[in-house]
């Protein structure tokens, strides 16, 4: 069983202000709107390690934590008033009601909280289609609480992260039956492969590894690192092969970006279910490009491809790749928090930065081959 991190050495917690003096204003609309101009988003994140030898160190260095399979997302709060923000500065706030309710009655002073937003399956597995699928087909949907940065004014953010951790659990107390909102902290553990055998036999996506004593840093940081249990990544969607005998998608092809352009870098047609194929098909039919997107597809994809902008984001699981295609790939999911242009191929330790608020704000730019018609396209939808 995880232990309780043992206690560091205690830094004192500075006021939040606004501007470089101003205490905070005493109307919790204005409140709000303070914290989110001193602590905005992004929240810090984890760097991508591939195998636990890269988790530097002793095991009791570092906290182990779930990762959770949701939207990331802050949570700025002073009583009634309470906003939601996402990884990349959108407002969740209306999306998610139940999570906003129970966080009003919290009564929580000039607080901001780092979490995630979920929905769990039968198993108690985080589910992201569930969570995808709550708006037309309502799911219990919780926050799950991993980080306080600000709390009672105080900005935490300079303190260890084991004391931002016990302030949060003196604030809001041990998970109380059926809440939304609950406090999930993790522990250490005397060996990190034990650890991550246990949560891979318990069916979870991966760990995340935040190192004790650390602070908190907004962007990456490998104070945090995380390690996934399978091959999988984000790639942009450049079109479709029709499936036989019918105009609805039977594969995505995916592509990633280079400095050149995108390059084609497998289909996946697997984990698709009759409703997505039709959808997806409507939507890239939309975006369509007379013209290959992506560079380098195999002459096999090119006789039947149709072509697409490129716009939207698939999050797949693979094996391995194999040249110009992906082994045994499965679709996870739209990842509507990711922008074409970011989809790399990811190397451990060195993954693409989330986009900057004002790239989430304005119009995803495609990079297309110089046989392209350069474009756009549609902003990327939220779900």
């Amino acid at each position: 069983m995880p232990r309780a991190p043992k206690p560091a050495a205690r830094r004192p917690a500075s006021r939040l202000t606004r501007g470089d003096a101003a205490p905070l204003p005493s109307d919790g609309a204005a409140i709000v709107a303070a914290l989110y101009k001193a602590i905005p988003p992004p929240p810090q994140a984890p760097v991508l390690v591939d195998k636990l030898a890269d988790v530097y160190g002793k095991a009791s260095d570092w906290q182990v934590q779930t990762k959770w399979d949701g939207y990331r997302c802050l949570a700025y709060c002073d009583g009634d008033y309470v906003e939601l923000r996402s990884r990349n500065d959108t407002n969740l706030t209306s999306d998610y009601p139940d999570v906003v309710r129970e966080l009003q009655a919290l009564r929580l002073k000039a607080t901001v909280l780092d979490g995630e937003v979920c929905a769990f399956d039968d198993r108690g597995l985080t589910s992201f289609a569930l969570l995808r699928s709550q708006r037309s087909h309502p799911v219990p949907i919780a926050y799950a609480v991993f980080d306080v940065l600000g709390l009672d004014g105080s900005d935490l953010r300079k303190l260890p992260i084991e004391h931002r951790q016990q302030a949060l659990l003196k604030r809001l107390g041990p998970r109380r039956e059926g809440a939304s909102v609950f406090v999930s902290t993790g522990g250490i553990v005397t060996d990190l492969s034990v650890a991550a055998d246990v949560a891979r036999e318990n069916g979870l996506e991966g760990l995340v590894f935040k190192r004790l004593g650390s602070t908190y840093r907004a962007g990456k940081s490998r104070d945090w690192l995380k390690i996934k249990f399978r091959l999988e990544q984000e790639f942009s969607i450049v079109g479709y092969t029709p499936r036989k005998g019918s105009s609805v998608v039977g594969a995505l092809l995916l592509a990633v970006a280079t400095p050149d352009g995108y390059a084609y870098a497998g289909k996946v047609g697997t984990g698709l279910n009759a409703e997505q194929e039709s959808a997806l098909a409507r939507e890239l039919n939309r975006d369509a490009s007379p013209v290959p997107t992506a560079a380098g597809a195999p002459t096999s994809i090119l006789k039947r491809a149709r072509w697409a902008f490129p716009r939207l984001v698939a999050q797949v699981a693979y094996l391995e790749r194999d040249g110009s295609d992906l082994r045994h790939s499965s679709f996870i999911r739209l990842r509507d928090d990711k922008l074409p242009e970011q989809c790399v191929w990811e190397v451990a330790g060195n993954e693409a930065e989330d986009a900057s608020p004002r790239e989430r704000r304005g119009t995803s730019k495609a990079r297309c081959n110089s046989s392209a018609k350069r474009s756009s396209g549609p902003r990327q939808r939220r779900s």
